[in-house]
């Protein structure tokens, strides 16, 4: 905290907790006596890439919230409007790469179409996903309303660990 949270830091500090995070939801699927869902391979594989995919965008995540830091800091938290337009290519990889994820993820649910849990599973996905991209375009385009940014964090945060939990329940025929 003491370095301003630089984005390496930002990162470190929240895959730690992200691990915390992973850690409770194995324990709670050994003490459950692990809850397996019976799914084909292609979904099995789809799903690990889909935790991969959000990996990558909480990467991205954190370096477009060190860039957005750096510049609120250069000008003093003021001019809102303009922070968008100062932002790198991390920051519209980030943007892109949120569509990959949605569709990755309607498209597990397309293939899931005949399994009632597996689509119980990704339902929650996509209510997540939703509402953090429009959380995402309220930062863009209402100028960074600082109660939006912890949102957005939280979020990802529920996301990855629905993701992570998605990975435990399911198993290959």
């Amino acid at each position: 905290v003491d370095s301003n949270l630089a984005a390496l830091k930002i990162s470190f500090h929240l895959f730690g907790a992200l691990a915390m995070v992973f850690l409770c939801l194995y324990i709670l699927f050994l003490a459950k006596g692990k809850p397996m869902i019976i799914a084909n391979k292609k979904i099995v594989t789809l799903n690990i890439v889909l935790l991969l995919m959000v990996f990558v965008q909480i990467v991205l995540g954190t370096n477009v919230r060190g860039q957005i830091d750096a510049i609120a800091e250069h000008l003093n938290y003021l001019n809102r409007s303009g922070w968008v337009e100062q932002l790198n290519i991390y920051f519209y990889v980030h943007r892109s790469f949120s569509l990959a994820i949605t569709g990755l993820t309607f498209y597990l649910l397309f293939l899931s179409k005949n399994n009632i849990k597996i689509l119980a599973l990704l339902k929650a996905s996509i209510v997540v996903i939703i509402a953090e991209i429009i959380v995402g375009i309220v930062l863009v385009y209402l100028q960074f309303p600082a109660v939006a940014q912890p949102i957005h964090l939280l979020l990802s945060s529920i996301l990855v660990a629905i993701v992570f939990n998605n990975y435990l329940r399911l198993v290959t025929k």
